[in-house]
């Protein structure tokens, strides 16, 4: 019985099969409609070019207007408060620095009294951080000890020889890394330099991408709005942000309309993929922004300006109360340093002088050893 080629072709075979190598000929080739695809491509294009540019422009309407006239209106209805809070708190990083310094020169001068050293760190802080006269003897001592102990914060040899291999494995990798990735070429041994060198070969042509529309140098000059991009564009490759870049490069196709009509496909897709992640980081920066109690300030009505300002202003009395207690204790703790009650300072104890024998004490007399335990008469 012959079986068919179907049938054949429903029972697998035993035995082990090369795979066939089908030839298929072309009969008809489709030609591309390359100015479709391009006009297509380009609607994208302005759509995601309109989007991204409506989401700039609240972003900086936000930056620049909301948050300038919320400052302006707080500092307009709260700024006697805002002015004694931050004197409060001047006053207080003060007097901890002085009690800080105090509590140094008691610990460096262990026989010196609490008010020595107050009244020197009062002294020191008076004249914004120099060595009053008449105290170079006391201070140096001091300063000499700490930089000796911040140079060298390790006594033990292990240690040391730890920090010095660790500085030198540091030293080798900062040398190795300034020497730039062409002498690197061929040498990548993990993902993470693939990637790194992949990104810095992106940020080199964005930035000259983004040269070639923005130097000043070009034809017709640059205006105000370039400029500020070449700028934030020079600043950004020094850093090597991408993203930052990345946005530049989207900004700027804004400005210029005209050159993408003749662009390859190639050229727009990049552009609308570029768009797309510039859309993605400002609807982030808006959701972030939306959280800041600056956002929409422009329309808010006026019961929700007196509602925020009655906060407002009850937050700032309660900070205003606890930093004022924390101010008096300090000066209230500086005040007795400086004048400690006669219990407390430190004075050397006094020498006794040796007990006089009297006169007329005399010595007791002698017991006869002859007298009995009753021997009374």
């Amino acid at each position: 019985m012959t079986k068919s080629p179907a049938t054949k072709a429903r029972i697998p075979s035993r035995k082990p099969q090369r795979p066939r190598i089908v030839y298929s000929t072309c009969r008809a080739l489709v030609p591309l409609n390359t100015a479709e695809i391009r006009k297509r491509e380009l609607k994208k294009l302005d759509r995601q070019k309109t989007n991204c540019a409506a989401l700039d422009a609240q972003l900086e309407k936000f930056e620049k207007e909301e948050v300038q006239a919320h400052q302006q209106w707080i500092q307009t209805h709260c700024g006697p408060a805002i002015t004694k809070y931050r004197t409060i708190r001047a006053e207080i990083s003060v007097l901890e620095g002085t009690l800080n310094l105090t509590f140094d020169l008691l610990d460096f001068y262990p026989k010196r009294t609490q008010q020595e050293c107050a009244d020197a760190a009062v002294l020191y802080f008076e004249t914004n951080g120099k060595i009053p006269e008449g105290y170079e003897e006391f201070f140096e001592p001091v300063f000499s000890a700490h930089s000796e102990s911040s140079s060298n914060p390790f006594g033990d040899d292990e240690e040391d020889d730890f920090d010095d291999a660790f500085f030198e494995d540091i030293e080798a990798f900062i040398e190795e890394m300034a020497n730039g990735a062409s002498s690197n070429r061929g040498r990548i041994h993990s993902p993470r330099d693939e990637r790194l060198c992949r990104e810095e070969k992106t940020i080199k042509e964005l930035y000259r991408r983004i040269a070639r529309q923005l130097h000043p140098d070009g034809a017709g000059g640059a205006t105000p709005v370039q400029l500020e991009l070449w700028h934030a564009a020079q600043a950004a490759y020094e850093n090597l942000d991408l993203e930052t870049l990345e946005r530049i490069d989207a900004r700027c196709d804004l400005l210029d309309t005209e050159s993408t009509k003749s662009a390859p496909v190639s050229s727009i897709q990049k552009g609308i993929a570029y768009y797309k992640k510039a859309c993605t980081r400002f609807r982030r920066a808006i959701r972030d922004a939306k959280r800041e109690p600056e956002w929409g300030f422009l329309t808010w009505s006026k019961p929700k300006k007196q509602r925020v300002l009655k906060e407002h202003n009850r937050e700032l009395e309660t900070e205003i109360r606890y930093f004022t207690r924390l101010l008096n204790d300090h000066k209230n703790q500086l005040k007795a340093m400086r004048n400690p009650p006669a219990a407390l300072k430190r004075t050397p104890p006094k020498k006794r002088a040796p007990a006089k024998k009297s006169a007329s004490a005399k010595p007791p007399e002698p017991q006869n050893d002859d007298q009995g335990l009753f021997d009374f008469f």
